[in-house]
């Protein structure tokens, strides 16, 4: 019981350092898209007066959104895969699997199985969280042992 119980918490402690890390990637670049666009406007403002240039700007930018909202409705509408005989075969009984209790093998399973994208896991890890104050202090405690070590 200890053994998947560290398990976890190595799991557990991967997950906190690949969500921060993400989340700053994520801040970084929305920073530079922000920089982007400031300097589109600015070059845009020497040739065109201020008014047109936030409307060109503006209107680059909704084109972008337009051509992601298409692509998400895209991926949305697409047929979803047949399942193939690996899959099946993957999908046995919790009780014929060696180490079914073990939850980072379930982890591996499914990011093998190839329903869950990285990001679904981070989006999902990062929601678990948000919303469980026992599940950061747990993040937080182990973050501080790793810092220790170092």
């Amino acid at each position: 019981m200890s053994r998947i119980v560290d398990r976890l918490r190595a799991s557990l402690r991967r997950a906190a350092i690949a969500s921060f890390f993400l989340l700053l990637a994520l801040l970084l670049a929305f920073a530079a898209m922000g920089f982007g666009i400031a300097a589109l406007h600015r070059l845009l403002e020497g040739s065109f007066s201020p008014e047109g240039a936030a409307a060109i700007t503006a209107g680059i930018l909704l084109v972008g959104a337009g051509v992601m909202g298409l692509v998400a409705i895209a991926l949305l509408r697409s047929p979803a895969k047949p399942a193939s005989k690996a899959r099946s075969a993957s999908t046995t009984s919790k009780a014929a699997r060696p180490g079914a209790g073990d939850p980072s093998q379930l982890a591996r399973d499914l990011m093998a199985g190839g329903t869950w994208s990285p990001l679904t896991v981070a989006v999902i890890a990062g929601f678990a969280f948000g919303v469980s104050p026992e599940i950061r202090r747990e993040a937080a405690r182990l973050l501080r042992k790793e810092a220790d070590r170092l």
